[in-house]
Formats: C-alpha cells, structure tokens, sequence
C-alpha cells in the first residue's frame, strides 16, 4: 500500500504533462488571424468542380443558349453598349486617266472601234445587218494627168478641186460575207496646162460606180490576226477623158472598167487596232476615138492604226499610198501619165446614237501626184 500510492501519484503527473503538451503543440501548428500562410502550388489540393455532381446525384441539365442567365461582366457590358450609326459615304470619285472601264464603257468602247472598222474594210457587218452610208469630200491638188486634145494625147499638169459625194450600201450576209456598193457624184473643177496650152472647165457628173464582195477568210486569235479578202469591180459611169478629142478631162470617172481584189489584215495590239491592207485593180483596155487605151495596172497600200480614246470616240492615224503605170494609147505609152500618190491621213470618230456614228477625216500629200489635202466628213447609220 505504501509503494503503490507513490506510484499511482507519478502516473498521474505524467499523464497530465503529456495532456499539457499536446495541447502545446496544438496551439503552435494553429496560426493566428490574418497571418495565414498560403500553400505553394504544388501542395494545394485541387479545387472541387462546381459542375461535377456529388456521388449519387444525377448530372445537372444543360440550359439552353438562350435562356443562360448572363454573367455580371457581360450585363455590365450590354448596359454601356451604345448603337452607332456609321456617317454617310461619300459619292465615288470620278475615275482617273487610265482606270480601268466597266463592261458596259468596254462595250461601248468596242463599237466606236467596230464602226470605224467597218469604214476601212477591217470588219464585216453581220448577217443581214443593213449600214447607209453618206459622204462628202473635199479635195484640192496640182498632178500630172494625161490631157487629150485634137493634137493628140499630152501628159500635163492640172490643177483639180473636186467636191464630190457618194452614198455607199453595206449589207451582211451569210458565210462571213459582206456585199458593198457606192454610187459617186459631184462637181469637178479642173484648170489643166499641156503642150503650150491650157483649159479651165467645171463640170457637174457622176462618178464610177463600185461594187464589193468581202470574205472573211480567217478569224484571229492570240497572236494571229484576221485576214479578209474582197472582189472589187468598178464601172466606167462616169465620163471618160478618152471619149473625145475634146478635154473631157473634168468628169469624176476615169472612162475605163477595173477589176481587182485586196488583202486586210487586223491585228489587236491594245489599246490599238492595227490595220494594213494591199489592193490591185486591173484596168480593162478599151477602145475610144483615140485608139486602143490600157491603163494597166494600179496598186494600193493602205496603213492604219485606231484607237478608242474614249467610250464613244475613236481617232485613226493612216498612211495611203498607190502607183499607177503610164497609160498606153494603141501601144505607145504617154509621157506624164504615171502616178505615185502618198497621203498622211488623220480622223476622228464618234458615236452619235446607237445606230449613228460620224467620222471626220482630213489628209495632207505627201507626193506630187495626190491631193495636196482632202477633207472629208461621213455619216453611216445601221438601218437594221
């Protein structure tokens, strides 16, 4: 009894030191108010998922877009959004030099070229499309000519102011064929000087009549051009200077038939049109009061280049050229009677309407033998 008590007084101290401690220990692993320590990444648990349920409950269902409650940040958002309505634009600026064409000018652009063309022989109307076409010209030169008097046949000078006009017909057909005829009529002054002598005369007439069939011959692509060819005959309406001794000279015709072809080419080269074409016309002999007359021979070039400066406008730049041998009375050839004729040619052309088009052309010689300047002035217009 006596030991057991002294033992039974230790346990107990013991016990209450290890009560006091474990209390000790408790307070020191607590930290105090506003001096928590925030554990680094990688010792804080993961955050629960808000949207994964709870073990047994079935899953939350997905509300649809529109009927989601909006967040604070986004109804904070479409409270401050203000509808701004954007000022008026301005109207467009007018187009530059150079700035491309809308399809509708291009269009328009093609006409004006199509037409001025079909002026120079470079393009056929379509099947039974229907063009007249009006002219006047105006033409002052000083050329050698052959003079017919009773003292025989002189080659000369005359100096020639001729007015004349014509009315031509084109018609397409089928095939790539175009028929073309031009019936010429006017007024030729003429004052001639030859063998010593000389003449003054005016005279009202009309001219040689014309006819032409044109083929299209081959229609370009790429880099290969259009080639056209046309049969040409032209009469002898007008007033022959062989028909009598008398200086008959001032008539538009040249008395004698021609037959002949020519040979266009067209090649696009933009913004131009490059044209360029070779003609022979062969003159039927024939018999007059003076004998057996042969003219030969004839031959033309013609150079041209257009361009379309405007929707409706086109300006041309040409070059004409044509040689003509000496004519022959029964064999004997006449001093003075062959020609070489050059002229430097400049038009400009214009849509009046959607079937009228007018072309102004003025040229200047370049050769003693063509017109020292012609001016002329033609209206066509597309019946149909």
């Amino acid at each position: 009894m006596t030991v057991a008590r002294p033992l039974t007084a230790a346990c107990a101290i013991a016990l209450a030191l290890l009560v006091r401690a474990a209390r000790a220990g408790d307070a020191a692993a607590t930290p105090a108010p506003g001096t928590e320590r925030t554990p680094p990444a990688s010792e804080a648990p993961p955050a629960p998922d808000a949207a994964a349920p709870a073990r047994g409950e079935a899953p939350p269902q997905q509300a649809p877009a529109g009927d989601q409650p909006a967040s604070p940040d986004s109804r904070r958002v479409e409270a401050t959004t203000v509808s701004v309505t954007p000022p008026p634009q301005p109207p467009p600026a007018t187009p530059l030099v150079g700035t491309p064409a809308s399809p509708k000018d291009r269009d328009a652009e093609l006409r004006a070229l199509e037409r001025a063309l079909t002026e120079r022989g470079g393009l056929l109307l379509r099947a039974w499309q229907l063009e007249l076409a009006p002219e006047m010209s105006f033409s002052g030169a000083d050329a050698s000519t052959a003079v017919v008097t009773n003292g025989g046949a002189f080659g000369g000078t005359a100096r020639t102011q001729l007015l004349v006009g014509a009315v031509t017909l084109r018609l397409g057909l089928p095939f790539d064929l175009q028929l073309e005829g031009s019936i010429p009529f006017g007024e030729a002054r003429r004052t001639v000087a030859a063998g010593g002598q000389s003449w003054s005369r005016d005279r009202w007439g009309i001219g040689d009549v014309r006819l032409a069939l044109s083929y299209q011959l081959w229609r370009g692509g790429g880099r290969a051009p259009d080639v056209l060819v046309a049969a040409t005959w032209k009469g002898a309406t007008g007033a022959s200077p062989f028909a009598s001794p008398l200086p008959q000279w001032v008539s538009i015709g040249s008395g004698l038939v021609d037959v002949g072809g020519t040979l266009t080419v067209v090649k696009p080269a933009d913004p131009l049109v490059l044209l360029g074409s070779v003609g022979v016309a062969r003159s039927l002999p024939a018999t007059t009061p003076l004998g057996r007359v042969d003219a030969g021979i004839t031959t033309s070039i013609d150079l041209a280049a257009i361009l379309a400066v405007s929707p409706d406008t086109s300006i041309s730049l040409g070059f004409d050229l044509k040689f003509a041998p000496s004519v022959q009375i029964d064999g004997r050839g006449q001093p003075g009677t062959d020609r070489m004729a050059a002229a430097l040619q400049v038009g400009v052309a214009t849509l009046v309407s959607g079937r009228s088009f007018v072309q102004l052309t003025a040229s200047a010689g370049l050769t003693r033998d063509a017109p020292a300047f012609q001016i002329g002035l033609s209206a066509p217009i597309r019946l149909r």
